[in-house]
């Protein structure tokens, strides 16, 4: 026994990201850590939020026994003494490995890796989709993992560096816990005998890419002679939504489209489970976890064939990928959708099968430990 405890090792992760808000990002986080927490590899397990507050990981911890066996610290955006306690960790502590959740932390990956300490770390989409400096450069060539999520994402991210060569594929994956979320919700279904598309995106603009609200507005202006019941939900907030209300208007299409704001998780089901078609065709998801939502839900999938979007819907079987610069194909596909209830059915029990077999949250674990197996 004191034999296998010494085998153990002793681990560090850094979130630069949140862990316990919102977002694809903040998911695989919880994830990731459900997965070290859950294995016997490790003897200590500290993990460091730059962005999240003390008391709302207290919070959390205290009401998920899944993390009780990690250490785990918010520093509320404080970079001073988030890097301090991360230097005192890294020479005191002397973890006998890393993970990181962000390129950005390269310059705490150089900072392990001269003291010879293992790291690895997750890339997303966005954040590699632009050229890098040689520090980052280094940092990567010094990692002894690299995950992602999809060959789209690593595919552009070695157009700005071939190091992401050594990228290691691992489709995301997470569970949709259907059967705790509150039922008798206080929210007025006005939509029930609608024909429905959902989107569930942010509407920001500082995202460097659409999610597709736009598009679906003037697919919506294209379809809404023939289908006058036709209603686009737009779940999400952000900074763009005045301008999408203001399309909205422009179309004089106000009465075709619904902005609900931000919907909680425990909330979200009402809207998936009502929907008739999700669509999302954005322009630079790094994988898209609300297809997986979706998909769980039993409903057939709009996407994107300019992302890894084409790789969790699998065209023409339980969606379609489309070319978002082509509103009258989306139009089309949502048309055929909206008006076929035996192929909406066919295409999300066959989303359904693939997301069980796929993506649920065991089996992102089994390829994550295929990759780190070795820690």
């Amino acid at each position: 026994m004191e034999q296998d405890m010494k085998n153990k090792k002793n681990l560090l992760v850094v979130l630069l990201s949140c862990w316990i808000s919102e977002g694809g990002i903040q998911r695989v986080n919880r994830s990731i850590l459900k997965y070290f927490s859950q294995s016997n590899s490790f003897r200590n397990i500290s993990v460091l939020v730059l962005l999240d507050r003390p008391l709302q990981i207290e919070q959390a911890v205290h009401s998920d026994t899944l993390y009780s066996r990690c250490k785990i610290q918010g520093f509320s955006g404080g970079k001073l003494k988030f890097i301090f306690v991360y230097i005192k960790r890294i020479l005191i502590k002397r973890p006998d490995f890393v993970w990181f959740d962000h390129v950005n932390s390269f310059p705490l990956m150089v900072s392990v890796a001269v003291l010879n300490i293992r790291y690895g770390l997750t890339i997303h989409g966005i954040e590699v989709f632009r050229p890098i400096g040689c520090l980052k450069k280094v940092a990567l060539k010094m990692a002894k993992y690299i995950v992602c999520p999809s060959d789209s994402t690593k595919n552009e991210a070695i157009k700005y560096a071939p190091i992401f060569k050594k990228a290691m594929l691992c489709p995301w994956g997470f569970d949709v816990q259907q059967q705790n979320l509150i039922r008798n919700l206080p929210i007025t279904l006005d939509f029930k005998d609608r024909k429905t598309i959902l989107i569930v995106a942010r509407m920001s603009r500082e995202n460097a890419y659409s999610k597709g609200h736009q598009e679906l507005i003037e697919a919506v202006k294209l379809l809404n002679k023939r289908l006058p019941e036709i209603l686009l939900i737009i779940v999400g907030r952000g900074s763009s939504q005045p301008i999408f209300e203001k399309l909205a208007v422009e179309k004089k299409i106000q009465n075709n489209v619904l902005f609900t704001g931000f919907v909680p998780d425990e909330k979200l089901h009402v809207y998936y489970e009502h929907c008739d078609v999700f669509a999302m065709p954005s322009r630079g998801e790094g994988f898209g976890l609300v297809y997986l939502e979706a998909m769980a839900y039993g409903k057939p999938c709009i996407g994107s064939n300019l992302d890894a979007a084409k790789e969790v819907i699998s065209d023409s079987e339980t969606g379609y990928c489309v070319d978002p610069d082509n509103i009258e194909e989306l139009a089309e596909r949502l048309f055929q959708l909206l008006t076929d209830s035996e192929l909406r059915k066919k295409m999300g029990q066959a989303g359904q099968k693939r997301y069980l077999e796929n993506f649920t949250e065991q089996k992102f674990h089994e390829r994550f430990m295929r990759i780190i197996g070795d820690v």
